[in-house]
């Protein structure tokens, strides 16, 4: 029985004493002692003897970690945290070897199940009201699939009685075939990367044939008629200055508005036509003259190109160029291509790099440009639109860069030349007036249909009270 209390109390004292995790020198050397010397079981060493024991040690629990004491703490209340951030808790070192984290795209998972952010497929644009025109007339070849956009919807006043028609006119000017990677209808894209294809495409986009005349000659009997006064004086075997230039001091033959054609009489002199035509003959205001592109001689004058004019497409109605021939008859140009010459248009794109910026600029048209040149042939110069005036070619880059699309700019184009109707202030009136009456007329049943819920609901809290 003692020995039975002995052990109690003993377990007792070491459940209230704290562990240490090392022991000093004479603790070790005493329990060297007792493993040597084993006592009578009457005889209990100390607690702290047996608090260095191998066998109690493996029943202890290891001792919780201590923190260290806090000057001016109280031991009863818990440490508050410091203010600020826990150290570790800021931004982490971002290692340059770890593969990317992919992140969630924005938006709600598609239906289609493609990616949520990604571009669904395109969908199909209006039916067009009628097939794309060709370029100036004929069959244009197909181009990798795609086509010029919408054609340009021609007044119906317009036509010619005197002109062939477009359609069985032979020849056509070489076109640039469209890239199949640019978008037809991305004029934005075209004009940045491809401004030679996307003037083929303004141009094709912008086709009409020739307009009537409103009272006075056609526009074919105009030509003629500038072809007669633009003819040299047979007197004179050296080329000079066309009266045009040195009297007139203009490019542009004269002309003169419907209502002098209407109102003129049989006894005076006939008006001119109200077409506009520019007579551009360069080389007798050059000094020296133009050289040939090819061999550097000098080029020879044969006149204006009598097959006919080619087409510029302007804001209002189109105008027409009448150029010249020039001709190169040196041996090197003869043996290259025949007995007669190489020829030159005045219109080509090597004369109009050989001319001086200033009467370059006099130009007033973006023209269409072969490989080199286009030269002087009727498949040309046969009533083709060959390009456009400078005022048009910015009001498009303009446009374009403004963020319009090409259906709008063919709509300001159509506005321009053909007018707007104005805005009718009575119907926009008399349609306010009926949407405000409907919108009275629903604010009363809204009204109405308040008064009623309310009576019922006041009838079935009565119904209920008694």
């Amino acid at each position: 029985m003692d020995d039975a209390n002995a052990m109690h109390s003993l377990s007792s004292t070491l459940a209230t004493q704290p562990l240490s995790s090392q022991s000093s020198p004479e603790q070790q050397h005493a329990h060297v002692q007792h493993q040597q010397h084993p006592q009578h079981p009457q005889h209990m060493p100390n607690p702290t003897d047996l608090q260095n024991h191998a066998g109690m040690q493996m029943a202890m629990a290891p001792p919780p970690p201590q923190q260290p004491p806090v000057d001016g703490a109280n031991p009863d209340q818990p440490v508050k945290r410091k203010p600020g951030r826990p150290k570790g808790s800021g931004k982490k070192p971002v290692d340059p070897n770890a593969p990317p984290k992919i992140k969630r795209p924005v938006g709600r998972p598609r239906k289609d199940g493609l990616p949520a952010g990604s571009v669904g497929p395109r969908r199909a644009s209006r039916p067009r009201k009628r097939p794309p025109g060709t370029f100036a007339s004929g069959p244009q070849p197909g181009s990798g699939g795609y086509s010029y956009g919408t054609p340009f919807v021609a007044d119906p006043a317009w036509g010619s009685a005197s002109a062939p028609p477009m359609g069985i006119r032979n020849g056509r000017p070489p076109v640039f075939p469209i890239d199949p990677s640019l978008d037809a209808d991305d004029w934005g894209d075209m004009s940045r990367s491809r401004p030679d294809r996307f003037l083929h495409a303004l141009v094709a986009a912008l086709e009409a044939p020739n307009p009537i005349s409103g009272g006075g000659p056609p526009v074919e009997e105009a030509f003629k008629g500038h072809l007669v006064s633009l003819a040299p004086n047979s007197k004179n075997a050296a080329p000079t200055i066309p009266s045009l230039y040195s009297i007139l001091k203009t490019f542009w033959l004269p002309s003169s508005p419907v209502y002098f054609s209407l109102t003129a009489s049989a006894s005076t002199a006939r008006t001119p036509s109200e077409h506009r035509f520019l007579y551009w003959d360069p080389q007798p205001l050059v000094f020296n003259g133009i050289s040939c592109p090819v061999c550097s001689s000098p080029l020879a004058n044969r006149g204006r190109i009598s097959s006919g004019p080619i087409k510029i497409y302007d804001l209002d109605k189109p105008f027409f160029v009448i150029g010249c021939e020039y001709v190169c008859t040196s041996h090197m140009c003869l043996g290259a291509v025949g007995p007669q010459g190489r020829k030159f248009a005045s219109t080509d794109a090597s004369i109009l790099r050989a001319l001086p910026a200033k009467l370059k600029d006099e130009f007033p048209a973006l023209l269409l440009q072969g490989s080199p040149d286009l030269g002087t042939g009727a498949d040309i110069w046969s009533w083709h639109g060959m390009g456009v005036s400078t005022a048009l070619w910015n009001m498009v880059r303009a446009s374009l860069r403004a963020g319009l699309r090409k259906e709008a700019i063919l709509e300001i184009i159509r506005a321009i030349q053909h007018g707007t109707s104005d805005y009718d202030y009575t119907a926009y009136k008399h349609e306010e007036d009926e949407s405000g009456e409907q919108g009275g007329r629903r604010r009363r049943r809204r009204r109405r249909k308040r008064r009623r819920t309310t009576r019922s609901r006041s009838r079935t809290v009565l119904q209920i009270k008694m």
